[in-house]
């Protein structure tokens, strides 16, 4: 197999000489942890040295990085226990399957299964599927509790009136192809630990409220005012009037549909509660009177 051989930590390899390195090969192929390999150069053809597998399906590795070749001496001098938690500690919040792992340390079903209990019981992993056994660190699990409260104190603070963030764009905010159960289990942690609230698919910070400016007041007050005149008869979104418009209120009338003052019949279309209830009122009276 034709490659390209990256070294990690040097410039050039010197006779005699080891280091990291990764492979970048020219097709896919299979390897398994602690594989012996020969490298031969191209022409002439020769061996020129050789090594084993560390990590039979790394990602793509930085040059001259402290944590790579951390993470690579563990590989390599650790022992099995290290190793195993070394993998999923990479992994962050994607998380390992049993099945991964035994791929990628190349050792028994059994002496995986006592590692991971191991690991478990210190508290250094811990299993997030309980259906696909995916196995997270807790570093990267605490660090995803805080880049939730991040985010969600961030977006308090630039849309002050929304009452929280959709369910999904939160989990979009997090790590690419962040596994959907890892996310609801940190979701569901947090919201048992009483920092954060879920209403349906809204999330936001325990104890956040919808608080209004003056200003805010005022163009709430007006809006109102409009839809309490037109009764059955009110306004679309778009003819509130520029000013409305561009004075925040779409979120003043999401704002109001939340605390009851106004009921959303379709997108743009809004009742003031109080001409809904009159209409309740003489469609009762209506049928009463005529039995």
């Amino acid at each position: 197999i034709i490659a390209t051989v990256i070294l990690l930590d040097r410039d050039s390899l010197s006779p005699g000489d080891q280091c990291f390195a990764q492979f970048r090969l020219e097709r896919p192929t299979v390897f398994l942890s602690k594989d012996r390999f020969v490298i031969r150069s191209y022409s002439p053809i020769r061996a020129i040295g050789g090594g084993h597998v560390l990590n039979p399906l790394p990602s793509k590795k930085k040059r001259f990085s402290k944590d790579v070749l951390q993470e690579l001496n563990i590989l390599n001098k650790g022992p099995d226990q290290a190793i195993v938690e070394q993998h999923i500690k990479g992994s962050r919040l994607q998380g390992l399957s049993k099945t991964e792992l035994s791929f990628l340390t190349n050792l028994s079903q059994k002496e995986l299964d006592e590692i991971i209990n191991r690991l478990i019981l210190d508290n250094a992993i811990f299993k997030s599927d309980i259906e696909n056994e995916i196995f997270i660190h807790a570093e990267s699990y605490n660090k995803a509790k805080e880049k939730i409260l991040t985010i969600l104190a961030d977006y308090h603070r630039r849309f002050p009136l929304k009452g929280g963030i959709v369910k999904e764009e939160l989990r979009s905010k997090m790590v690419p192809n962040m596994r959907e159960k890892v996310f609801n289990q940190i979701i569901n942690d947090l919201i048992q630990e009483a920092v954060i609230v879920r209403e349906k698919d809204i999330i936001k910070v325990k104890g956040h409220q919808i608080k209004l400016l003056q200003d805010q007041e005022d163009l709430r007050n007006q809006i109102e005012q409009i839809y309490l005149k037109e009764g059955l008869e009110p306004p679309y979104f778009k003819d509130l009037g520029q000013s409305i418009i561009e004075g925040g209120g779409r979120d003043l009338l999401e704002v109001m549909v939340k605390d009851g003052t106004l009921i959303k019949v379709k997108e743009d279309l809004y009742f003031h509660k109080k001409a809904i209830d009159g209409l309740k009122r003489r469609l009762v009276d209506f049928i009463k009177e005529k039995g």
